[in-house]
């Protein structure tokens, strides 16, 4: 079987290059420019982009709108901090990455604020298409994972695509995971 849809998908830095915050800006720069215009895959897990680099990221999604055609974003162990998640959710809101699907944020340092600004943006509807998110191992204390809880098992579906929320290794408490069953399947502690 020969599929040659993937001759159309862009993707950008293989993961774990260790590309740091430096080059990251340099690529949000890159992309604000015009540069790799059918991009759909922007893995870079694993790269030590930091907050300088994510917060260049954000900003390019933020000018360029819904001129990027981004369906995943990888930015899994890069020590993001949760301010960058804040402006991610602005970012999406004002209509940036209308396309985006996946998003892998596990391992970072999102923590509760990170989580709560996922769940606002889920609820003010920037995230329709989005089907998975990776958010495991970020320090998300009760009230970020009940608020990314309410969001995704909210009576209006505000991701009617959704088929996984991964939030495991999140330091909850007993009577919060327990308060939380039973969990729709999608929803992972």
């Amino acid at each position: 079987h020969n599929n040659n849809d993937n001759n159309n998908n862009a993707v950008a830095a293989p993961p774990g290059e260790h590309i740091g915050p430096e080059a990251c800006r340099f690529l949000a720069q890159m992309l604000r420019q015009g540069v790799c215009p059918r991009l759909s895959h922007l893995n870079l897990g694993w790269n030590q982009v930091k907050r300088l680099g994510g917060d260049a990221l954000v900003d390019t999604f933020l000018k360029c709108g819904s001129s990027l055609l981004l369906e995943r974003l990888d930015l899994r162990m890069n020590h993001i901090p949760p301010n960058t998640i804040v402006d991610l959710g602005k970012a999406m809101l004002r209509g940036s990455l209308l396309y985006l699907t996946h998003l892998d944020l596990r391992q970072n340092m999102i923590g509760s604020e990170g989580a709560k600004a996922i769940a606002h943006c889920v609820l003010a509807g920037g995230f329709k298409k989005l089907t998975h998110l990776y958010v495991m191992n970020n320090q998300i204390h009760d009230q970020g994972i009940t608020a990314l809880y309410k969001s995704f098992t909210s009576e209006e579906v505000m991701c009617p695509h959704i088929q996984c929320v991964n939030a495991r290794d999140n330091p909850i408490t007993p009577k919060m995971r327990k308060s939380l069953a039973p969990c729709p399947v999608f929803f992972q502690l």
